[in-house]
């Protein structure tokens, strides 16, 4: 039986202690990847399933799903996520997004969409947010 076409990954990932993460886009027939959200977690598998699921009723992991789900199946992006192991991972994403955020190229980064409350807010004009961000960020990655 022949396994070149799986992806390894190390056993346990992560281990205790924590990653920082960072979402990519890479568009149709463009070698660059763009970045467009940061951010950290203790338990990194259950976070991206949490983005897989995009549950409305969980602000962050709707808008972070419904954006890869967008610029994937709408767009035809590639999506690639990148991570770090560290001790503490919250000062790294705070670090990240400070840089990120730095004049003159500052980029776009889901993390500046404001969340909403699930039990008053309309999924379709959530929706329409998340899109109109998506659009942004592919204008200022073709820029």
């Amino acid at each position: 039986m022949c396994f070149e076409n799986f992806t390894a990954i190390p056993f346990p990932l992560p281990p205790c202690g924590g990653v920082v993460y960072v979402f990519f886009f890479r568009r149709p027939g463009v070698e660059k990847e763009t970045i467009f959200y940061v951010g950290q977690t203790h338990r990194f598998l259950g976070r991206m399933e949490d983005y897989r699921r995009a549950a409305f009723a969980a602000s962050t992991d709707f808008k972070v799903g419904e954006t890869i789900r967008y610029l994937r199946e709408y767009r035809k992006c590639t999506i690639t996520v990148k991570y770090m192991q560290g001790e503490n991972p919250e000062q790294h994403e705070i670090a990240i997004i400070h840089r990120l955020r730095q004049p003159p190229n500052a980029i776009p980064l889901l993390n500046d969409l404001n969340g909403y409350n699930y039990q008053e807010a309309d999924v379709d004009e959530e929706r329409h947010r998340i899109k109109m961000f998506c659009d942004e960020i592919l204008i200022h990655a073709a820029g």
